[in-house]
């Protein structure tokens, strides 16, 4: 697992959302722009509708490993349980997204009811540009058997149907303030199912000035 925390009194003081994405996950000179897609297929710039958010509304973003997933579907549905749902000042605003295809995040969406925005990166640009790792070792070791295990048992399916050209991606979260002025939490998976408690991402969504409602987020 790698975890960076701002906003605390002994940490870094916090980047803002846009920054991210300056390096090239690739290695190359210029960064490609960070585009995801619609369910309904329209080109969008990550980085500009999170500078179009709402300044006091924090915003929650989950990269997902692909939408036929036993875990990330485990892991969409406890976010948007938890932090999903509210509005109006402070209510954190999600948006998740997945190596996918349009088609595939519109039917994981009414799968899980996720309480959200849902976007795809057929193309990872937004994975590579964030260094969330991909690899064999990520995928098959006991750490991420122990998860698959655990998701099935909560009552989530794998879809084995569900094509993805890069399998053995994983993903993270991204805590922003509204605007995306600066980062709270940046979560980077170290393996399938190397998920954060909801606790640690509702700290970080009250640092950057919203509201969790005590009752969903243990802590």
């Amino acid at each position: 697992m790698s975890t960076t925390v701002y906003g605390t009194s002994d940490s870094a003081s916090p980047p803002s959302f846009a920054s991210l994405f300056e390096g090239d996950g690739r290695g190359g000179d210029a960064p490609p722009v960070p585009t995801v897609y619609t369910n309904d297929s329209v080109a969008v710039n990550l980085v500009e509708e999170v500078a179009a958010t709402p300044a006091d509304r924090p915003v929650v973003l989950l990269w997902l490993r692909h939408y036929g997933c036993t875990l990330c579907k485990k892991a969409a549905a406890e976010t948007s349980e938890a932090l999903g749902g509210a509005d109006g000042a402070g209510a954190p605003l999600l948006i998740a997204i997945g190596c996918g295809t349009p088609d595939q995040a519109a039917a994981f969406q009414a799968e899980i009811g996720f309480r959200g925005t849902l976007y795809s990166d057929p193309l990872r640009d937004t994975y590579e540009a964030l260094r969330f790792k991909s690899g064999v070792r990520s995928v098959f070791n006991l750490p991420a058997l122990g998860k698959v295990l655990s998701s099935f048992a909560s009552g989530y399916s794998q879809a084995w149907g569900v094509r993805t050209r890069s399998p053995l991606q994983q993903g993270g979260v991204v805590v922003t303030e509204g605007g995306g002025r600066g980062v709270m939490l940046l979560h980077r998976e170290a393996y399938a199912g190397d998920h954060l408690e909801m606790d640690v991402v509702g700290e970080a969504v009250e640092r950057a000035g919203g509201r969790v409602p005590m009752h969903k987020v243990a802590a």
